[in-house]
């Protein structure tokens, strides 16, 4: 059995603004794609796997550049999220990397979320572990917290949370002009 996979006959969307081809196929093997055309043009191996796309769409995957998968969902009051153990927002992510890769999020930026200690040091393993293959889920870009002093971060986290190390006003450091 070949370690190729065939997804044929769907609508193939490239999302380069050129009209969709009506009967597409794509090549994958591994994280690769090997080609792309309509079912005529594609050359696909005997013995690959292949999965009959008719009546969907196939396209690239979706981002997300505003998420924040540690975040607790469903909590009943709103300050009860910061509460949550480390070890539990950890279980989050993982679930909601895996949810949103099956949703079609093949990349997505996390915006993390402002824990009373929180060093980014979880993100940074969840990352890791999902470019390992540890874990599944959508590949995952990571940003720090940073927001403006009375920006909505300050509306939605408490006081004992607002660090100097979250907010930039102002100047920044690499400003020339003092």
């Amino acid at each position: 059995m070949s370690d190729i996979l065939a997804i044929k006959g769907g609508s193939l969307l490239d999302c380069t603004g050129a009209p969709p081809i009506k009967e597409g196929a794509v090549l994958v093997q591994g994280s690769r794609i090997l080609d792309v055309g309509g079912t005529r043009d594609v050359d696909i191996p005997k013995g690959a796997r292949i999965i009959d796309a008719k009546g969907m769409t196939v396209m690239p995957g979706l981002m997300d550049l505003h998420v924040h998968v540690f975040q607790a969902i469903g909590e009943p009051n709103p300050l009860q999220r910061f509460f949550v153990p480390h070890s539990m927002n950890l279980m989050y992510a993982v679930k909601h990397l895996r949810e949103m890769l099956e949703a079609g999020f093949t990349t997505v930026r996390d915006l993390v979320y402002p824990f009373a200690d929180y060093s980014g040091r979880d993100m940074v393993a969840v990352k890791t572990a999902v470019e390992r293959g540890m874990i599944r889920g959508s590949r995952l870009v990571t940003a720090g917290v940073v927001a403006p002093t009375a920006g909505h971060l300050d509306i939605i986290r408490p006081a004992f949370l607002r660090t100097t190390e979250m907010t930039a006003d102002g100047v920044g450091l690499l400003d020339d002009d003092p």
